[in-house]
């Protein structure tokens, strides 16, 4: 529990964090988003001497961040902003260069209203919902290409390996797992209990799932055990 190195830094929101294979301590984040002509989103090596330094400062990318992912590795991040009309746009960059990937098609939603990203460990496979009423689209990256579209709302999360999904039922009681592979194979677990806290559920190996209940409580459970059942 010692603090071995802390950091100060700008303040801001979409913050990711991740080790890429060379060592470095990537950290990516919308600086400053409540000050419209300074707010940008950069990536940081917080282990260089002069970790203030931006590796990539995103220049053109100055509208509103609703969301990020950054891969475990640190070579994908997906980011989730306002376009033109407050569309709500997907792209697909290289964090370190700033490359863009690929862009992916509009989530659907317009102005404020936020979204979130579904992604696997490498983010190979990239998701989110397409509007109110069709569906959840999963895309592969880098080629950008449509993989599958799949007619559920609520999906909360996806597995390090992409295998397993979760989603928060309509009423709210417990979560439902799901199989990619074959979407009809569900399970419901927690179901006596109302889920309120779904952030990061699934551990880095995918061994782990766990979810906040309104009571305080925390579920874990081992996804292999119930998708085997």
């Amino acid at each position: 529990g010692a603090l071995l190195r802390s950091w100060s830094l700008p303040k801001g929101l979409a913050q990711q964090l991740c080790f890429d294979p060379s060592g470095r301590l990537l950290h990516f984040q919308w600086d400053r988003p409540w000050e419209q002509p300074a707010r940008m989103c950069v990536t940081r090596d917080l282990f260089s001497a002069d970790f203030e330094k931006p590796l990539y400062a995103f220049t053109n990318l100055r509208s509103v961040i609703f969301t990020a992912r950054l891969s475990a590795r640190g070579d994908t991040l997906a980011i989730v902003s306002s376009g033109a009309n407050q569309d709500h746009v997907v792209n697909i960059f290289d964090p370190v260069t700033g490359r863009e990937l690929c862009a992916l098609p509009n989530t659907g939603n317009r102005g404020r209203q936020g979204d979130w990203i579904l992604a696997d460990r490498d983010l190979t496979r990239v998701g989110y919902r397409l509007g109110e009423k069709e569906g959840t689209g999963f895309f592969t990256i880098p080629l950008g290409k449509s993989w599958r579209n799949l007619p559920l709302q609520g999906l909360c999360a996806l597995s390090p390996d992409g295998h397993l999904l979760a989603q928060q039922t309509d009423d709210g009681m417990g979560i439902t797992m799901i199989q990619m592979e074959k979407p009809t194979t569900r399970l419901k677990v927690g179901i006596d209990q109302k889920a309120t806290s779904i952030q990061s559920p699934f551990s880095p190996d995918g061994k782990l799932f766990a979810w906040g209940m309104a009571d305080g409580t925390v579920l874990v459970l081992e996804p292999d055990a119930v998708a085997k059942r």
